[in-house]
Order: structure tokens, then C-alpha cells, then sequence
């Protein structure tokens, strides 16, 4: 686990470089604009999936499958909003 929260910090540190690279007009690409955009879903995914793991790891035995699909259907259903 502390591996994962280490990677995130970095991997955050760097797009959020990349993003003042864009703000501060040093650095203006559509691209470039692009993949720091990315980052924000980037690290929702990994937030949701360390969630999930720990929810999935208290369901009875034999409800993990369904436990995870209703987690998840759960979660993109309210995202739109």
C-alpha cells in the first residue's frame, strides 16, 4: 500500500508540473493539454480501485463478484452528475 500512495504522489507531482507548464504560458500544446487532463481521471481510477479492493475483501465469500459490480455500477452511475 505504501508503494501505491508513493507512485500516486509522484505520478500527481508530475501532471501537476505539466498543468503550471500550461497555465504559466511556458509550455502551450493540444496534446500536452490533453495528457495533463487525463491525470485527474488517472487517479480517480486508482482512488476507486484501492476502495474496492477493501470493500471487496469484507463481502461474504462467494459475493465478491457482485459486491465489485454493484460497487462500480454505483459509482459510474453518479459520476455523470
Amino acid at each position: 500500500m505504501a508503494k501505491l500512495i508513493l507512485f500516486g504522489s509522484i505520478v500527481v507531482t508530475f501532471f501537476n508540473v505539466l498543468y503550471f507548464l500550461i497555465v504559466f504560458d511556458i509550455f502551450q500544446h493540444a496534446w500536452f493539454y490533453i495528457f495533463t487532463d487525463v491525470s485527474a481521471q488517472f487517479m480517480y481510477t486508482l482512488n476507486f480501485l484501492a476502495s474496492v479492493f477493501c470493500m471487496v475483501e469484507v463481502a461474504e465469500p462467494g459475493y465478491e463478484a457482485i459486491t465489485y459490480s454493484l460497487i462500480t455500477t454505483a459509482s459510474n452511475t453518479v459520476s455523470p452528475l
